[in-house]
């Protein structure tokens, strides 16, 4: 491409949350971002107006061919308000030794800017190189990553949780999208229980199935795993054994879930601080999308925790 052909891009032309209409080059008619890509927040937009973006009047998105995608310089790591790095009070052990496998799923944090989270899965890796993994996308679009972008990685692997600190090396667009990160020099390691209860706080609407009303009375639920669930509410639900139906909203693999599950109550005890009711509430007849959706909400939940 003539380097006269490029026009420099307006502000008013790129906003937040829109894929780019066009590819955005450099001075120097170097790719920077791909056609389609969306940028995420207002951070990646500054950095990308303070390298000085281009853009190709003549573009046509059905007759060009893709050039080779050379990705944007970050910002400094060393901005404020980041979150702590994995608290490092469980054992430490090589990438490797995660023994995680290809097509397993990531969770990758940002560190600066929004701090946002996003699923990812293993490409593949070479210990003490780098590790390759899919590119995050929202509404079929990928994300916005800048070279040496700090991330916190976290992954689970059997009956263990695992987390560490990297950084992005490069981004490529093809054959498909996906990034290489630095490989960790170490890796924290904590045990987790199969069935492990994790900690929430997700509003509800319980309806007993003995109220010859209906009546749905509200409760929050402060813990959740693939078997059952404790709720709190201000008011009995229930006597053991009785059964009712749960509906709440949780967070899944791509976007909000709505779940209503049955359940069966299990235990009552009444707090004396609050004047409140625990339920130990037992799921029932879950169907398999059901727990499908269960299993990707306390996937999350417990990256919360780590």
């Amino acid at each position: 491409m003539d380097r006269d052909s490029l026009v420099p891009i307006k502000k008013a032309e790129l906003a937040v949350g829109e894929p780019l209409p066009w590819p955005v080059y450099d001075v120097s008619n170097n790719l920077l971002l791909n056609e389609g890509v969306v940028i995420q927040n207002p951070r990646q937009l500054d950095a990308l107006y303070e390298k000085g973006v281009y853009r190709n009047p003549t573009w046509n998105i059905k007759a060009r061919r893709q050039p080779k995608s050379i990705p944007l310089a970050s910002r400094p790591a060393e901005e404020k308000g980041a979150p702590p790095p994995p608290r490092k009070n469980n054992l430490q052990l090589k990438f490797s030794e995660m023994k995680l496998g290809l097509g397993d799923r990531l969770q990758l944090q940002e560190v600066t800017g929004e701090k946002a989270r996003h699923l990812a899965k293993i490409v593949g890796y070479l210990d003490g190189q780098s590790l390759i993994v899919t590119h995050p996308a929202k509404d079929g679009k990928p994300l916005v990553f800048l070279e040496r972008q700090p991330l916190i990685v976290r992954a689970f692997s059997g009956k263990h949780a695992y987390a560490f600190e990297t950084h992005l090396l490069r981004s490529y667009p093809v054959p498909y999208p996906h990034l290489h990160l630095g490989c960790p020099k170490h890796v924290e390691k904590k045990e987790i229980r199969g069935s492990e209860r994790i900690a929430c706080d997700i509003i509800a609407s319980v309806t007993p199935e003995a109220d010859p009303e209906k009546r749905p009375r509200a409760g929050v639920m402060t813990n959740l795993s693939i078997t059952g669930t404790k709720i709190t509410s201000k008011e009995v639900l229930g006597e053991k054994g009785a059964p009712l139906a749960l509906a709440f909203r949780c967070q899944g693999n791509l976007s909000d879930e709505y779940l209503t599950l049955r359940g069966i109550i299990r235990q009552v005890d009444f707090d004396a601080e609050d004047g409140g009711v625990r339920h130990g509430v037992e799921f029932v007849e879950l169907q398999n999308s059901e727990r499908l959706i269960l299993e990707n909400a306390i996937y999350r939940l417990r990256f919360e925790g780590i």
